[in-house]
């Protein structure tokens, strides 16, 4: 799908964002963390997460990877801890995490975070 869009539109091979909420979200953590995955940037929201999925990548491809986690307070699906574990275990990793807990938000897209995302993905 990557290689596609390429194929069809001027896409910076730099700045290949995934991105995703709720399982779509976990989706990003599964894919975007696998080796050979072609994006460089990653902003799961909301998402579940499982300090295993560390032990199952590559190492290097962890490390210095930009990482974008947005989760709410109130997120009754996934509770917040979760993104708080993912927080430690990503940095711990040597991923480059920016961390956001926004304390009035449930398990519901932040739509106000796309301006803060791109902006992230342009400047990292």
């Amino acid at each position: 799908l990557v290689k596609f869009a390429g194929d069809q539109w001027n896409i910076d091979p730099d700045r290949l964002l995934l991105t995703g909420m709720s399982d779509g979200g976990t989706f990003t953590y599964v894919s975007g963390l696998g080796e050979g995955s072609p994006f460089t940037h990653l902003a799961p929201i909301s998402a579940s997460f499982h300090p295993l999925l560390l032990e199952m990548m590559d190492p290097t491809r962890i490390k210095g990877l930009p990482v974008y986690l947005t989760h709410g307070a109130l997120d009754w699906m996934f509770p917040i801890q979760i993104a708080r574990d993912a927080q430690q275990a990503l940095t711990a990793a040597g991923a480059d995490l920016h961390y956001r807990e926004i304390e009035d938000l449930s398990h519901t897209y932040p739509s106000d975070e796309n301006t803060r995302i791109l902006e992230w993905c342009l400047q990292s």
